[in-house]
């Protein structure tokens, strides 16, 4: 299933971005998910979506409820602002 999965996830990636407004974005410091396999990397395999417009893709999803102080971002924006070295 792995080797299935390599195989495959770049066509899905390319057909998902070709066929609806999804966008794909690396993560830089997502590691890989089994560390003492060969080949491991630290980051750079995953992808994340770029936040988006929800309401604009499906309908209902502007019924949603959004909790106050909602920020849409990226695993990586995220990494960076996890821990920052200052805080205010």
């Amino acid at each position: 299933m792995t080797e299935a999965s390599l195989a495959s996830a770049p066509l899905m990636a390319r057909f998902v971005e070709a066929n609806t407004r999804h966008r794909f974005v690396a993560c830089p410091s997502y590691p890989d998910y089994h560390p003492g396999r060969p080949g491991v990397t630290g980051g750079g395999r995953r992808l994340d979506m770029l936040p988006a417009d929800l309401s604009a893709m499906v309908p209902l999803a502007g019924r949603a409820r959004v909790p106050p102080g909602y920020l849409p971002m990226t695993h990586a924006e995220r990494e960076r602002w996890r821990y920052p070295p200052r805080f205010d």
